[in-house]
């Protein structure tokens, strides 16, 4: 037997905050490699985990400008836990008072690596001994299957690897006799290229048991990822039961290995709805919509579908999202169909499954959660993609690509250095900015009232950036479709295309070279020149290869 360990890597941490009845903790899920090959996943408990901050040295506070980045010579670095975080920024700062007002903190200018969680630092650390290499990371799928009447689970099945369990009420399949022979027969006959894994199937009187069961089994197996296809139908749905019976989660879904009062299950919804500039009240697509669910089990549960929206959206956005669409889209055998349920469509169909095919509908919910490994296996979006694009980056905060960037940057920086700066959290308003007092510069030559020279402290207004094409600029191409004037072009198109830049932010950004670093001078005014035309212009003179012609000509 090999023991000799030659790798450990985190695979995600989820931070215990300080309370008044538990120290600070994380909760640590990393896996072990040996040198034959074996991979054995590792449940740890860090206490007091003691991460970095940063704070300009007293002699270099001399800007009231935020800096992208500092110097690391110029900065003092202070160790303290998550929890204690703006305590001890707070105190740094000689302003105690500010503990209780996060945002305060933020808005200093002094205060560096403040945006970068702990349990990015957990991650850092181990990339850093891996030079920055990871192994796949292992998968479950979980999926479940409610009564359309009662609301009650029917049936959960949780698939990893060449292995299967699936939990059913016996209400529902106690009335067909010799159950596990049967749904065995039922996938050679439909799903004939999973015969031979090895398959459980539980009969459970109670509701509640059943779910019990089937996340112990789920903690036991420590898969990297629990994956669900649309998880803000099954987890808000388990909870809900779970309520229903007074079972606290924290003692089903959690790791039942750690102490109770260190369990963490927290569900948040993603954002659902969306305010245009225009006011108009938008719904956002379930595809973008990244839920958490914030856990501490030996599994980080991810919604499956939303991950693969947020890895295509350079690429044209499918009709549907739906499961059995998506595995078209790929070339997989789609969800089960089975004859005898051809005339029902919807909730229909799915009642007259489960009245008169019991089997079968078992089967149905087995296939779900292997198609979605299937398409793992195909894609390697949970395997691969997901944690290497995520680099230290909590899966929580995946979908927000500034996120991302700053933790990519704060490496960027260390390897320099440097340290990252620390997003304000409140932005003034400009109307606000405008009736602020200007300081007296008290270098400024004699005579010269400083206070009266509006061009060193006026700034371009934020306002207006975004303009439509002018009416003038457009083409009247369109198809004379009137009877009665036949020659009347009117704006109704044959043909149309609608185009638009994926993640024009921060791409233009980076395009551009645009920093504080980069920037020596703003331009805010010419004579004689309207505002909107050296707006347009300046613009165009930052890629002044492509623009000169039109600039000098304009200009």
């Amino acid at each position: 037997m090999c023991d000799e360990i030659i790798r450990k890597e985190v695979r995600f941490a989820v931070h215990i905050p300080k309370t008044t009845y538990r120290e600070d903790y994380h909760y640590v899920k990393l896996v072990e490699t040996c040198k034959c090959g074996k991979i054995t996943p590792k449940i740890v408990l860090l206490k007091d985990y003691k991460r970095d901050v940063y704070i300009t040295k007293k002699i270099h506070q001399n800007h009231k400008e935020k800096k992208e980045f500092e110097d690391l010579d110029k900065l003092s670095k202070q160790e303290c836990t998550q929890s204690d975080l703006n305590k001890t920024v707070a105190n740094l700062l000689g302003k105690s008072y500010l503990i209780s007002t996060p945002n305060e903190i933020k808005n200093s200018p002094y205060i560096y690596g403040y945006d970068i969680t702990s349990t990015s630092y957990i991650k850092l650390k181990s990339l850093h001994k891996n030079n920055f290499i990871q192994s796949g990371y292992s998968v479950a799928v979980l999926d479940i299957e409610n009564d359309v009447v009662t609301k009650e689970i029917l049936m959960i099945t949780i698939v990893m690897s060449d292995k299967i369990y699936t939990a059913v009420l016996k209400k529902f399949i106690g009335r067909c006799g010799d159950h596990l022979t049967r749904i065995k027969n039922a996938i050679t006959e439909y799903i004939p290229m999973y015969k031979d894994l090895a398959i459980e199937v539980e009969v459970f009187d109670k509701e509640v048991d059943m779910i019990k069961k089937t996340f112990k089994i789920a903690n036991q197996w420590k898969p990297d990822l629990l994956a669900i296809w649309n998880m803000d139908y099954d987890i808000p749905f388990i909870l809900d039961r779970l309520e229903y019976y007074h079972v606290n989660p924290i003692d089903v879904l959690c790791d039942q290995t750690i102490p109770r009062e260190l369990r963490i299950c927290r569900y948040k919804q993603g954002i659902k709805k969306k305010i245009t500039a225009s006011g108009v009240v938008k719904p956002i697509n379930p595809s973008m919509q990244w839920h958490t669910l914030i856990l501490t089990a030996s599994f980080y549960v991810i919604d499956a579908m939303c991950v693969y929206r947020q890895l295509r959206l350079s690429q044209q956005e499918e009709g549907s999202y739906s499961l059995d669409n998506i595995l078209g889209v790929n070339k997989i055998q789609q969800k089960l169909k089975f004859k005898e349920a051809d005339n029902y469509k919807g909730i229909k169909w799915h009642i007259f499954m489960q009245e008169n095919y019991p089997i079968e509908y078992t089967v149905y919910n087995i296939y779900d959660c292997l198609s979605i490994l299937e398409l793992d296996k195909k894609n390697k979006d949970l395997t691969n993609t997901l944690p290497s694009f995520a680099g230290i980056t909590d899966f929580n905060r995946f979908n927000s690509n500034p996120k991302k960037i700053v933790d990519a940057l704060f490496i960027f920086g260390l390897d320099k250095n440097r340290v990252i700066g620390t997003v304000p959290k409140i932005n003034k308003k400009e109307e606000e900015i405008e009736s602020d007092e200007i300081e007296l510069n008290e270098d400024a030559e004699e005579g010269v009232d400083v206070e009266e020279d509006v061009t060193k402290y006026k700034t371009l207004s934020l306002k207006q950036w975004i303009l439509t094409l002018p009416q003038h600029l457009l083409v009247y191409d369109g198809l004379c479709c009137i009877e009665e004037y036949p020659n009347l072009k009117t704006n109704i198109r044959g043909l149309t295309y609608d185009a638009d830049v994926s993640s024009s932010y921060p791409s233009c950004t980076l395009v551009c070279n645009v920093s504080k670093e980069t920037t020596l001078y703003e331009l805010i005014d010419i004579e004689g020149v309207k505002e909107e035309i050296f707006r347009m212009q300046n613009l165009g003179f930052i890629l002044g290869s492509v623009n000169m012609l039109e600039y000098f000509n304009e200009i």
